[in-house]
């Protein structure tokens, strides 16, 4: 596998539900988060603003009902430019772990994208309607995509 044949593709749905579709090989892993626990668009934000401001590594959480996913990146020593990347399912017994390994600014332009997609909708009167937009974590979304280059 190819460290940038991964696609992330996030919806901010109704009544406080969001989905992820992560394709990684053309494996398809598919989410459907609870903001019950924690926003994981927020969640999601922050691992990546840490992971452009260089740290080792960064974590994030993205609950289901049931379930919870537990994601770690963690920089490749020997090649600095990419992290391997675990996603842990932490309420299901003997599943093994999703891995693979990414370059990280293919990563931060894939989170960037998505959640710069979120924003732009946000503005659309009828998304907003029927959507928390007001709840959305605007302060982490706009940290991001201020940071990272197109």
């Amino acid at each position: 596998m190819k460290p940038d044949d991964i696609d992330l593709q996030l919806q901010h749905g109704t009544h406080g539900w969001d989905y992820a579709r992560l394709s990684v090989n053309r494996t398809v892993h598919e989410f459907t988060l609870t903001g019950i626990f924690n926003d994981p668009l927020e969640g999601l934000a922050e691992s990546a603003v840490r992971l452009d401001a260089g740290d080792a590594t960064a974590t994030f959480t993205w609950y289901e009902e049931p379930g919870r996913f537990d994601f770690t990146f963690t920089r490749i020593p020997t090649a600095q430019h990419l992290d391997r990347v675990t996603i842990v399912d932490s309420d299901r017994v003997n599943v093994a772990p999703i891995e693979f390994t990414v370059k990280r600014a293919f990563w931060l332009k894939l989170v960037r994208a998505e959640l710069s997609k979120i924003m732009l909708l946000a503005t659309d009167e009828h998304y907003a309607k029927n959507r928390t937009v007001k709840e959305l974590p605007w302060d982490a979304i706009q940290a991001l995509c201020g940071k990272i280059s197109p």
